[in-house]
């Protein structure tokens, strides 16, 4: 991989993407980021974590009503290399300045696609969201983790 970086700029997007995809195969992360990361085009940077694009693919998710898009999000993430500690702290950055039931109801689903008990301290009511609602998603978060795990 390494002989192969001077070499980048000649290959094509598709690729460039290919390449991406084998680092993250084979566990090469660092040297996927240090060498490939900054050489992804349109459309193909998808899949590589950035704080900024990732609020804005969950508001995308919001406004095209694809909450179920979040378990495969989450994954193709993981699969990358990205801490889920990273992922959970992004989301509740994001649902912090949200502050939505929508957003909640994302980062919810998250939780309880991956996250642990220690992480359901993520979900938090704001001002303005439908308290009974709020609260009732909140408590079948915690279900859904306390059940799935026991840590």
């Amino acid at each position: 991989m390494r002989a192969l970086a001077p070499y980048l700029h000649l290959l094509s997007p598709i690729d460039l993407r290919s390449l991406w995809e084998t680092c993250n195969d084979r566990g090469w992360f660092t040297l996927r980021r240090e060498i490939l990361d900054g050489h992804l085009q349109p459309p193909f940077p998808r899949g590589r974590w950035d704080r900024d694009n990732a609020a804005s693919e969950l508001d995308t998710m919001i406004a095209e009503k694809r909450l179920h898009w979040i378990d495969h999000w989450i994954d193709d993430f993981l699969e990358a290399g990205v801490l889920w500690s990273e992922i959970l702290a992004t989301m509740a950055a994001w649902l912090d300045k949200r502050r939505s039931l929508e957003a909640l109801r994302v980062v919810a689903a998250a939780v309880a696609h991956r996250g642990t008990r220690e992480d359901l301290g993520a979900l938090s009511t704001y001002e303005g969201m439908p308290e009974t609602e709020a609260t009732q998603l909140i408590a079948d978060t915690h279900f859904a983790v306390r059940r799935r795990s026991i840590r």
